[in-house]
């Protein structure tokens, strides 16, 4: 809560504070790189039937790092984020980095994608149709450019209550008006 509180401005109130709740392993975008794992793997096999030389080495290592490594700097980063909603601003908080805040005048309204097992995303600025369902198997679609947590717009990802949430700050917009 110091950190919470540090950020703030003069007479701002923190209206709500919270973390992601849910860190999902694989999103859809991990998918893209599935062929280029298949077509290395294949290329790997042949190698191994004729002779492995180190450049199949290196571009296996290259292709299995990108791929393994998503994930892993995605789980890092999200597990350090938190997130405030004040009465003025949304404020989006990751470790080693400074807060980005968003003034609430500033931002279209507030849409939710609900995950099966309750939490949800709060994201702004978009219509209700880009937003994609999630499939129920444990893909996710999550924006954040995957991993960067520096959006044009804030996204609250994977939070408790996110209709709830979502309510608040329509409120705060509609005060600010």
């Amino acid at each position: 809560m110091d950190r919470i509180d540090a950020d703030l401005v003069p007479g701002e109130r923190l209206l709500w504070s919270g973390k992601p709740q849910r860190i999902p392993l694989l999103v859809k975008n991990d998918l893209i790189l599935l062929p280029a794992v298949l077509v290395i793997g294949g290329v790997i096999l042949g190698g191994v039937r004729n002779g492995f030389s180190p450049l199949l080495w290196g571009v296996l290592m290259l292709v299995g790092g990108v791929w393994l490594g998503r994930p892993v700097l995605r789980y890092a980063a999200l597990r350090t984020a938190s997130y405030g909603i004040t009465d003025r601003r949304v404020i989006v908080w990751t470790n080693g980095k400074d807060a980005v805040a968003h003034y609430l005048t500033d931002l279209g309204p507030p849409y939710v994608r609900e995950n099966p097992d309750g939490t949800g995303t709060v994201c702004f600025n978009l219509a209700p149709a880009d937003f994609v369902q999630t499939t129920g198997r444990g893909w996710v679609d999550q924006s954040w450019s995957d991993v960067g947590l520096d959006p044009k717009y804030p996204e609250l990802l994977n939070i408790e209550h996110p209709m709830v949430v979502r309510d608040l700050i329509a409120s705060a917009q509609q005060g600010d008006r």
